[in-house]
């Protein structure tokens, strides 16, 4: 009896252990995504889908820039590619003649399909929780940070190169903005 109770005492210790060394895992990797995307510049092509509840917008852009700001240019749909938007001190503004890309603020006003990329880089520059998952096939971190006054996001990196897969901007309960990454690379 002394010996089986010595033995679920161990094992008891040892999954407290494992739970730690997970977490204390999962710390590290938020911290090693927010210093390579702390001042970084990213390049990327991505499809974004925007939900405004009653209508919902897909359309495919490239990034270039920072946490602290960049360029995004739409490729699709064809009726207002080329339409691109500088975002500057939380702000956008668009650059194509005769042209307005009319998708406007999401959910609590601080989230917008133009500025979204900006947001997120900031959002992983402040680091908080991360765990491994499984995305589809590829062994990814899923890192959760808050977004915004009243969102979230989670945003799954690729665990071997760090580079962004998917990202969710949570706001009341459900996904108002999807990013799935086709191609990033860091500048």
């Amino acid at each position: 009896m002394r010996r089986i109770l010595s033995l679920a005492l161990s094992m008891l210790t040892l999954l407290c252990l494992s739970a730690c060394t997970g977490k204390e895992k999962g710390a590290a990797a938020a911290a090693e995504i927010a210093e390579k995307y702390s001042g970084t510049a990213i390049e990327a092509e991505v499809e974004i889908t925007a939900d405004y509840g009653e209508r919902v917008y897909i359309f495919s852009a490239e990034y270039a820039g920072t946490a602290e700001g960049g360029r995004i240019t739409v490729l699709e749909p064809a009726n207002i590619a080329g339409v691109s938007a500088r975002i500057e001190n939380g702000g956008a503004v668009l650059v194509f003649e005769g042209v307005e890309l009319n998708t406007g603020a999401l959910a609590d006003g601080d989230i917008s399909p133009m500025s979204a990329l900006t947001g997120l880089m900031a959002a992983w520059s402040a680091g908080s929780r991360c765990s491994r998952e499984l995305l589809g096939k590829t062994e990814s971190l899923r890192l959760e940070t808050p977004y915004g006054k009243e969102s979230s996001q989670t945003t799954w990196f690729d665990e071997s190169t760090l580079l962004p897969l998917r990202s969710e901007i949570i706001s009341e309960g459900r996904a108002v903005l999807i990013i799935t990454f086709k191609t990033a690379a860091i500048q």
